[in-house]
């Protein structure tokens, strides 16, 4: 019983200590280095347009062309640095399916394309004018691309809760295994103790899977809404998700306690 006990023991700690989120450290120091990319391309790009605005110079025009494709491009690559650091995080994620992993990795890459091919298009114009084009492209393509970045994010916090209910069901599972062996060597009194917290961790079990369906429904209806919707509906499933690993946090903290009870049989 010691040695089985001691299991459970040391499972504990990682389980109480989980973390919700990963990362992918190369990945983000490239989102962060093209995030400073473009705010220096937007910051020259605001000058430039007002510069020719107030001018309508021939000298003003052709720089505020230059530094407007500069704009556009650099927004691209930030973009895209982003949708590529989530794929990262969705391959590095242990708690998805391939299934799962896949459709979100899928969905990210096209809209990786979209921006590559978008960043030639850019480096194509000739004039303001068909900068305001070639940029309404990308702007009406945007709402949509939230929604998926949005999905996405809920998906790795998804994975990263299952990842955290598989470590508590183990956990679990060895602390029944352990009653059942030796239960009938227990008192009554430490028996109904033991049913009781059992009970608390089964109860705790179950609210998680009632907000996992939650989240679940109301990720997908992300990709209905729109952008005040999608940001409104974000900030509900963050909530939700943080409800939801609470509730397995609470479990592991009775099963603390029943270890505890275990422990002192007598």
């Amino acid at each position: 019983m010691r040695k089985i006990l001691f299991l459970v023991l040391l499972a504990l700690p990682a389980l109480l200590a989980y973390s919700v989120y990963a990362s992918s450290q190369q990945a983000y120091q490239d989102y962060v280095f093209q995030g400073d990319l473009y705010r220096k391309a937007y910051s020259e790009f605001t000058i430039a347009k007002n510069e020719y605005e107030k001018f309508k110079s021939l000298a003003s025009e052709t720089i505020a062309l230059d530094k407007t494709k500069q704009m556009l491009t650099t927004r691209d690559s930030y973009v895209r640095s982003y949708l590529l650091l989530l794929v990262e995080k969705l391959v590095e994620n242990p708690g998805l399916t391939s299934s799962v992993r896949n459709t979100s990795v899928s969905l990210l890459t096209a809209e990786g394309s979209f921006l590559e091919k978008h960043s030639a298009l850019v480096s194509a114009v000739g004039s303001i004018s068909e900068t305001v084009t070639v940029s309404g492209q990308f702007e009406s393509r945007y709402e949509p691309l939230v929604g998926i970045v949005e999905q996405t994010r809920t998906t790795l916090m998804l994975g990263s809760l299952n990842s955290l209910a598989l470590s508590y069901d183990s956990t679990v599972a060895m602390a029944q295994n352990l009653i059942t062996t030796y239960r009938e060597s227990l008192p009554p009194t430490k028996r109904a103790t033991i049913d009781r917290w059992l009970l608390e961790i089964q109860n705790k079990r179950g609210l998680y899977e009632q907000k996992i369906d939650i989240i679940t429904r109301k990720n997908k209806e992300l990709a209905e809404s729109d952008a005040y919707e999608i940001q409104r509906q974000s900030v509900e499933i963050g909530e939700e998700v943080a409800a939801a690993r609470q509730f397995l946090l609470d479990g592991a903290s009775f099963l603390k306690e029943l270890v505890a009870a275990l422990k002192y049989e007598n």
